[in-house]
């Protein structure tokens, strides 16, 4: 991973454990230095936590200049955002873990409303 692209909500609660993440938890040291990029209609920059930025561009173009960019663009949490790249096709692989959530099952799919499913 080279960079990591998050939405507003899953950047707000990374943004307020990881920047002071005791260094002996093996993905502080990652998520503290790779450039962090944030899809967000409502934050502006300059973000606290360092290097990160929001995504200026329409989601389309500015996760395209992404990938352009960086080799390994990762996304962790962010279902409306992966909804979104999904829509646009953005995504060119996919590997995850979906778990089974009871309060909010039609959430757990990145393709939307409906049961989980394993991709």
């Amino acid at each position: 991973m080279d960079a990591l692209l998050l939405g507003r909500r899953t950047y707000e609660i990374f943004a307020n454990y990881w920047p002071t993440a005791p260094e002996e938890i093996p993905f502080t040291s990652l998520l503290n230095g790779v450039p962090k990029c944030v899809a967000s209609r409502t934050l502006a920059g300059p973000l606290d936590w360092r290097g990160s930025t929001v995504v200026s561009e329409s989601i389309a173009e500015g996760i395209t200049s992404l990938k352009e960019r960086h080799d390994e663009v990762h996304v962790i949490g962010s279902l409306n955002l992966v909804q979104s790249l999904l829509r646009f096709g953005l995504v060119d692989r996919w590997s995850g873990c979906t778990r089974f959530c009871w309060a909010a099952a039609s959430r757990c799919s990145p393709t939307g409303p409906g049961p989980p499913r394993c991709v």
